[in-house]
């Protein structure tokens, strides 16, 4: 990479944790971190015992979220209380895998409704 940026281009650093490079980023793009631009928010843990429950819902794991797009085809079911509704997915939820294919994200476009999220997901 050449050492010359355009002028409307600026280098960035990581300033916490190893200072490392991050590349060059258009001069009015800003660092930040996520959590200061979203709300993040982990689903719920699965449990055996709550899989059907009193009121079973479908909900998304990790093996749903592909790179860019969702796949519904085959949800499971668990029981989400009235204190679990904050799980609810909502149209443009931003979907982030924390396991499987760490970082595999997709938006949430509101293909259906009452779908939930569980804890390999974090909704942004």
């Amino acid at each position: 990479m050449s050492d010359i940026l355009p002028d409307d281009f600026q280098m960035t650093v990581r300033v916490s944790g190893p200072e490392s490079l991050l590349g060059p980023l258009p001069k009015e793009w800003r660092m930040v971190r996520l959590g200061e631009v979203f709300d993040i928010t982990q689903g719920k843990s699965l449990s055996a015992k709550q899989n059907k429950g009193i009121r079973p819902r479908p909900f998304l794991r990790t093996s749903n979220v592909n790179w860019d797009y969702l796949d519904v085809s085959k949800l499971d079911e668990m029981d989400f209380t009235e204190e679990e509704q904050k799980f609810a997915l909502q149209p443009r939820d931003l979907l982030v895998c924390e396991g499987g294919d760490i970082g595999r994200t997709a938006i949430w476009e509101g293909q259906m409704q009452g779908i939930y999220y569980q804890n390999h997901l974090h909704c942004l």
